[in-house]
This record gives structure tokens, sequence and C-alpha cells, in this order.
């Protein structure tokens, strides 16, 4: 009767109820497979549960048989960025700049959404969604009397693949991974202060200060760029929920500067003199993420 019962709609209380009910018989029928039948709804239905003190010794057996694992997972992070700036080659007005491009890394940040899913046991396919913000500080010296300052920001949608394996001890768990991410960049722009130096040296533009904010310079850029990454992260189990305090470390593999574009603004060369330099970028990210997960119950030992 009580299995006809469970064909009905029941709320999610009372269907945990009569499938508890229903591994207490079928264990006491010495029905085991049956109660495994059971045992398998009743621990989908409420991963989190507990044996209390005054359920059957058989029923606790069961449950002891059974290993509850995260299939699959999805939610938010977010976090700090650390770029890493590495000049391939640099790159002046006219080939003058006297002092080398110096740049000094600004902090960005990191948000986005993710989801992973369990391939194989603790092996788990891991994909972001991630929009970032990073930038640097330049300065140069261009033929001896003027200095060029660019202060650039760049805004990016980023999305890493990983395999992440996963070393689970209780609530509390470890994952290291590997893989590929894939980056376009969405804008870049650049506040920019071209002045003179009191050098004594006279030209008829020496005395000129010319100024620009968020320039757009997302021309001179190369949209879609690539990078391996490396990670590793604790995380928390609670509830249904997941805390990982994840560090991850991105290789840049392109140029993120449009050789062929650099030059293509005369009217911003000869304004602020100003000529990006070839370079990549690696960056170092530590992200704090909650994730919701969904466990299926897997039959781990008789």
């Amino acid at each position: 009767m009580l299995s006809g019962c469970l064909n009905g709609e029941l709320a999610k209380d009372d269907r945990f109820d009569a499938y508890k009910l229903m591994v207490d018989s079928k264990l006491l029928l010495n029905e085991e497979a049956e109660a495994d039948i059971y045992m398998e709804k009743l621990l989908s239905l409420d991963p989190n549960y507990q044996p209390r003190e005054v359920d059957l010794a058989e029923f606790k057996q069961l449950y002891n048989s059974y290993d509850l694992r995260n299939k699959y997972s999805f939610g938010i992070s977010a976090g700090v960025l650390i770029p890493d700036y590495v000049i391939i080659h640099q790159h002046s007005f006219s080939g003058q700049a006297i002092q080398p491009s110096d740049y000094e890394e600004i902090t960005g940040y990191s948000i986005g959404l993710n989801g992973s899913y369990e391939l194989l046991k603790s092996l788990y396919g891991d994909v972001s969604i991630l929009f970032q913000k990073r930038g640097f500080k330049q300065e140069e010296v261009i033929m001896n009397f003027r200095t060029i300052t660019s202060t650039q920001h760049d805004y990016l949608l980023s999305v890493p693949i990983q395999l992440k394996y996963l070393i689970r001890m209780k609530k509390v768990g470890f994952l290291i991974g590997g893989g590929y991410a894939f980056d376009y960049l969405i804008r870049t722009e650049a506040d920019i202060d071209h002045w003179p130096l009191n050098t004594g040296i006279l030209f008829a533009a020496n005395g000129v200060v010319y100024s620009a904010e968020a320039y757009d310079l997302t021309y001179q850029q190369t949209r879609f760029s690539n990078n391996w990454i490396v990670s590793g992260a604790a995380q928390y189990q609670f509830s249904q929920f997941l805390v990982q305090l994840e560090f991850s470390y991105m290789r840049g593999l392109t140029n993120q500067v449009n050789s062929a574009a650099r030059y293509d603004n005369q009217e911003f060369l000869d304004t602020y003199a100003y000529v990006p330099d070839d370079y990549k970028v690696n960056s170092y990210t530590i992200s704090l993420k909650l994730l919701k997960y969904f466990s299926k119950p897997y039959k781990a030992r008789l």
C-alpha cells in the first residue's frame, strides 16, 4: 500500500518519510535488493541525511555502504586579479624613446559564473565565464624633451576550461586542475598625458600639454587570445553548498597588440606620440566561489 502511495503527489518531507519506511520494511523482510532501491531514492532526495541513534542497525549498515559524490555544481565567483605584463618587443614614436618602458601593474578583479560536472570518480570538467579588468601604468621619455604617461585598462571575457581532481575528506576537499583559457577583449581604454620636460630644447610643440581620458585603444589590441591555466583550491561543504578558495595562474600565449593596427590612427600618434609595445599577459587570481552542488549516491561497499 505504501509503495502505491509513492506513485502519487507527495510533499518532499512526506516522500522522504515514505522512502525511509520502505527501506526499514524491506530490511526487516530481508529484501535487501528492494531496500537498496529505496535507499538510493532516499539519499537522492536528501543527500545530507544522517542516520539517527534510533535507526535500525541494518539501516545504518546499508547507509554506510553508499558513497555520496557531488555529480555537478554551479555558482558564482569573485576575486582579485594580479596581472604580469611581459614585454616581447618595445616600440616608441619614431623609435625615439630614450627611457625604456617601465610597466607598473594595476591589480584588477574577476567576477563570473562557474559550473562543473563529474566525468569520472573525483575527476571533474570545469568551465567558467568571467568578466575581468586588469591594467598597467607606463612612462617613457621621447626624444629627450617630452614625457608620455599612459594608464591603460583592459576589460575582457575569459573562459577557462579545466580538468580538476578532487581529494575529499568528508566536508573538506582540495582540488588541483589545469587546462586552457580563451579570452575575448571587450574594450581597452587609456588615460594619456603628454607633456614637455624642462630641458631647454625649443620646439614648436614643446610647451604644449596633451591629455586624454578613457581614450579607446581597442583598435590596437588583439581581440581573441589563448592561455594555459593551472589552479588549486580548498573547499568546504555545508548543507547543499560548496565554498571554495581558489588560486589560479594563467600564462598568456598571445601578443596582446595587433601589430597590423599599431599605426592606424595617425591623428592619435601625432597628438599623443603613444605607440604600444608588443606584450603578453600572465595573471594570478585569488577568488572565492559559492556553488550549489547536486549529489548522486553510489554503492561504495558491501
